[in-house]
């Protein structure tokens, strides 16, 4: 995992709203992204995360200015096994 976060809040605000978020399935086979717009205390702000080998593995990217935030995260919907060391499966019913 890498992970790389920097922020710097209005530490008297508490303003938490998101605007508009979209979401949606993508070409390859358990893979789903989302996308964000926020108003948030959040003064400047950014985020990078890159995971694997672990349950909803993919990318966060977040960037933040002067109370708004935009956030997009690409992921694996799958949850990891980690007895097994594979992506879980699940029987549809």
């Amino acid at each position: 995992m890498l992970s790389i976060h920097f922020n710097i809040r209005n530490p008297w605000s508490r303003r938490q709203e998101t605007i508009k978020e979209f979401h949606g399935k993508t070409w390859l086979d358990d893979k789903f992204w989302e996308l964000e717009f926020s108003k948030t205390a959040e003064l400047i702000s950014l985020s990078v995360s890159i995971t694997h080998r672990q349950s909803h593995a993919g990318l966060d990217f977040d960037l933040g200015l002067l109370g708004y935030s935009i956030s997009f995260n690409f992921y694996d919907r799958r949850h990891w096994d980690y007895r097994t060391d594979k992506w879980g499966t699940y029987h549809e019913r």
